[in-house]
Order: structure tokens, then sequence, then C-alpha cells
């Protein structure tokens, strides 16, 4: 088996402009996308399916099973889209399987006419929690950054020198730029031990400025709540946890004191 794509349906669309989220830091991208494709009623019309994917299968809500795939939706409007996202990204340590993917995506995206592309993640803070995550923006090309520079207050072009993006989102717009293809990667920040659709709402916020879509946001709230009650109890879990791991130390000194 090699590296191929499957079309349902013969598209047609004029300039589309290509938006990656798949699974990284946080979920971040792929509940960005998600959201986007749910907000756009956008259609699914392709599937990639790649033995650099790691070897399991996915069990479906009616007991059958699938390979795990990405997925190519497509939206006609204002600006037409092709949104990719997946189950999964290509294993760290499989160099060659990350460019042989992310080479075939960019063949089909300009077989579609694709110029420019959007890729969303996650930007790790180390375990940091932040209250309102900015989104940390790099372009293929100081003509796209200087085009959008100041678009979005909570958004700031990178300037780490020597800093890494591993995996579809980095690579899309490197190898992207050596085709032509012209793009921003937008990533939002993560403690990046937790689901963060708090930054997820930051990036697709960024992208709709930039792209100019017109969607409500509100939906995302719900899960940031969610969330926020999720992580409320880890915290309250992890403070008895080392509450009780204090105490225990006191009574070993004590024992010892005696």
């Amino acid at each position: 088996m090699e590296t191929k794509i499957i079309e349902f349906e013969k598209i047609d669309l004029k300039n589309p402009i290509l938006i990656e989220g798949l699974p990284g830091i946080g979920l971040i991208g792929k509940i960005a996308v998600e959201y986007l494709i749910s907000e756009l009623k956008a259609k699914k019309f392709a599937e990639l399916y790649s033995p650099h994917f790691p070897h399991q299968v996915i069990i479906e809500k009616d007991s059958s099973l699938r390979l795990l795939r990405y997925e190519f939706y497509y939206h006609k409007g204002k600006k037409d889209l092709i949104i990719l996202t997946g189950d999964i990204q290509v294993p760290p340590t499989d160099s060659y399987g990350h460019y042989e993917v992310v080479k075939k995506i960019l063949d089909f995206s300009e077989k579609y006419g694709v110029k420019e592309i959007y890729t969303l993640g996650g930007y790790s803070t180390g375990g940091k929690r932040v209250k309102e995550p900015k989104v940390l923006a790099s372009g293929t090309d100081q003509k796209i950054i200087k085009r959008f520079s100041g678009i979005d207050p909570s958004m700031i072009f990178r300037e780490d020198i020597g800093a890494a993006i591993v995996g579809a989102s980095g690579l899309l717009l490197a190898l992207g730029k050596l085709r032509n293809f012209t793009g921003l990667c937008l990533l939002g920040e993560s403690s990046g031990f937790v689901i963060e659709p708090k930054a997820a709402r930051s990036v697709l916020h960024s992208l709709t400025k930039i792209l100019e879509i017109d969607i409500s946001l509100e939906g995302l709230e719900k899960k940031i709540k969610e969330n926020e009650e999720i992580i409320g109890k880890l915290q309250k879990f992890q403070e008895k946890v080392i509450e009780e791991e204090i105490n225990r130390e006191k009574e070993r000194e004590m024992e010892y004191i005696r």
C-alpha cells in the first residue's frame, strides 16, 4: 500500500484556500477546523490513507471498523475553501512518512488551484496555563506577513529565531514555499497537557479575520466552560495529592524524631 487519496466527488472551486487542522498540542488545530467545518456545513469530498499512519484501526459507533485517515472538506463562498483534518498525524519518528504525506497533500491541493495555505495548531508553554491564549504566527514570506500584521491584536508574529514547528503545520508551508505556495501558520498557546478549546477559539478568531469568514464562535463557549471545569477538578485533585504527600512526609519526620 502507498499513500493515496480517494475522491468521492469531482468539485469545481475558484482559487480555493487550504486550511489544515490535524491533531497536535492541545488538539487546537483539530478543534478549530472541526468547528469551522460544522459552522460552514462543509462537505467531505476526499480521504487520504497512508501506511505511515500507526498500525491500528478505528471502531465506529455501529461496530464497524476503518483505517486511520485524513479527510478533505470543501466550502463554496466568498472565498472557496478546502479544509483538511484527520484522526492522527504521522508518528514523529517517521520523517520520510511526514514528507511523503505532505507532498501528496500539496499535489492534491495544486490540482484544485490552491495557492494559499493556512495551518492551525498549538504552541506549548511548557505546562504554564494562559488565561487568554495568544496566537503565534509565522509565514512563508514577508509579503504575507506584512499583509496581515496588526489584523488581530491577539496574533503575534514570532521572532524566536531557531524555534521549530513539528509536523504537518510546518512542513505544508515550508515544502509548499518551494512550490510557490504562500501562507501562515497560526499556533494557539497551550499548556500542552490538556485539550484547549479556548486556544482553538483564539486561533479561529485570527483565521476568520484573515479570511473574512463570517461565523459565530459562541458554540465554542460551551466546550471552554466544560474544559475549565475539568481543569479545575484536575487541579483540586493534584493539590490534594500534594497535600497528602506533605502530610505523609511530616508523619515520617515525627516517627524519626520519636
